[in-house]
């Protein structure tokens, strides 16, 4: 089988070409090869180029798919412009055959854990993971690879910190969560959605260490740090028994890492954003803000909630996901029937 040549084009430094969920995606049934460097780029073409964002000008010979991270239908992004890409995926929803959403918290997981190559398997035994080495045993050494990624990460926000899903399960139990002190915590750089109006309010009810830019009060006594990457903001949020995620805004679809990173750190998840958000992740697992018809109601609660064991245990017995399965739009083999569907 003739390998089909893949390009990830402008995409940060230290981007895991061979270790991520696109990457994953094409290598279920198809033979991959990636090009590594802009000149191995331009001396053999690709037959397929992702860029990083929307594509500004296409690449002769190949497919062209914008893979966008940030989200496209504010007032500061636009619809892809398919003259010059063929295909789109991005995190927002719109009425497009030509797009698929890849919510950007899926982005994090780490799909080459064995669990979920094992279930995969389980599931649909006549699949062929067709890497450069076809087998299993390729697929958990991929595994330990993203175990030193995670570690290794040292850029600013850690575009990519890998979360296994046996440890996002085992980090949320009730035992865990109601034995921490600390109330709760943000980790938000900018004054953006309705963080300027909700969080001086709840700050009136419970303890909240603001540990971003916005709105810092974290001092010498506030625990552990947040750190330079995703790891170490988990670590930091395993301190508290709660955690405001909120979304920069609310567009249809965009739900990033935030919630999820509250999940993996055994916090009860305080969020706001899309009013979409269940279909992702089970509403009955985290307190949304846009239920209430007050910021006061809402920071009421809250604080009945955080001083109320019971009632914290509740929420942390609930599973993540709709139905305690990834909702199936949000997977590789998603991804893959989408690549199917276009005939990749």
């Amino acid at each position: 089988m003739k390998p089909l040549r893949i390009y990830f084009k402008n995409f940060w430094g230290g981007f895991p070409a061979h270790s991520n969920i696109v990457t994953y995606a094409l290598s279920i049934n198809r033979n991959i090869e990636i090009i590594e460097e802009q000149k191995q780029a331009l001396d053999c073409p690709p037959d397929i180029v992702f860029h990083n964002g929307h594509a500004k000008e296409r690449v002769p010979g190949a497919l062209n798919i914008s893979w966008i991270i940030e989200h496209i239908l504010s007032d500061r992004r636009e619809i892809p412009d398919y003259n010059i890409c063929d295909y789109s995926l991005n995190s927002c929803n719109f009425d497009d055959p030509r797009n698929h959403r890849l919510p950007w918290w899926s982005c994090q997981i780490n799909w080459y854990a064995a669990s979920y190559v094992d279930k995969l398997l389980e599931e649909n035994p006549n699949t062929l993971f067709c890497n450069d080495n076809p087998s299993l045993e390729s697929i958990h050494n991929i595994r330990l690879e993203l175990r030193r990624d995670f570690s290794s990460i040292d850029s600013g926000r850690g575009p990519y910190s890998f979360i296994d899903l046996d440890d996002l399960y085992r980090s949320r139990t009730a035992e865990n969560v109601t034995q921490r002190t600390r109330d709760c915590c943000s980790v938000a750089s900018h004054d953006m959605g309705r963080r300027a109006d909700f969080y001086p309010e709840i700050s009136k009810h419970i303890e909240v260490i603001h540990a971003g830019k916005f709105l810092q009060n974290k001092n010498k006594d506030a625990p552990g740090m947040v750190g330079k990457n995703y790891r170490e903001k988990i670590t930091f949020l395993s301190n508290f028994k709660s955690h405001l995620c909120f979304e920069n805004d609310n567009t249809d679809g965009w739900i990033t890492e935030k919630i999820l990173h509250a999940f993996c750190a055994g916090c009860l998840p305080i969020y706001w954003g899309p009013a979409n958000i269940q279909k992702d992740f089970n509403e009955k697992a985290f307190i949304n803000i846009s239920s209430f018809s007050s910021n006061q109601e809402a920071s009421v609660y809250i604080k009945e909630v955080i001083n109320n064991n019971s009632m914290l245990s509740d929420y942390m017995t609930q599973p993540i996901f709709p139905n305690n399965q990834i909702p199936y739009h949000a997977t590789p083999v998603a991804l893959n029937d989408f690549f199917k569907k276009v005939g990749i």
